[in-house]
């Protein structure tokens, strides 16, 4: 797909319909909020809530950015 011809947008509904998108998102999401959840159990030093807020938006884009490209 070709973000510079396509004028529909840039948000492509077929990928965000795929269950593999999903589960890639899900499973990386979980993958954060556990390993914060569990730096802050363990008394480590732990990043700020809206830091990793921010690294989950992030990979939001970069999952969508992934299944793009895995399956169109």
């Amino acid at each position: 797909m070709n973000l510079l011809k396509d004028k529909r947008g840039f948000i492509d509904m077929e990928i965000l319909a795929m269950p593999g998108f999903w589960a890639l998102l899900i499973l990386t999401l979980a993958a954060t909020a556990i390993g914060w959840i569990g730096s802050k159990q363990m008394g480590m030093d732990a990043f700020p809530l809206w830091q990793v807020l921010m690294f989950m938006a992030v990979e939001i884009v970069i999952v969508y950015i992934i299944a793009m490209r895995m399956f169109d």
